[in-house]
């Protein structure tokens, strides 16, 4: 969690646009991450 706030502040400080946006972003991003790690240590 701690790395998608710092990858949104950065994201928000680059190109601008909301906290929710930028959150948004990051936390589906990372989420994404996670169900494909989840799937390839099932393989």
């Amino acid at each position: 969690m701690s790395l998608a706030a710092d990858a949104a502040r950065n994201h928000q400080n680059r190109y601008g646009g909301t906290w929710a946006e930028a959150m948004s972003v990051y936390l589906r991003a990372a989420w994404q991450a996670a169900h494909v790690a989840r799937h390839a240590a099932k393989l």
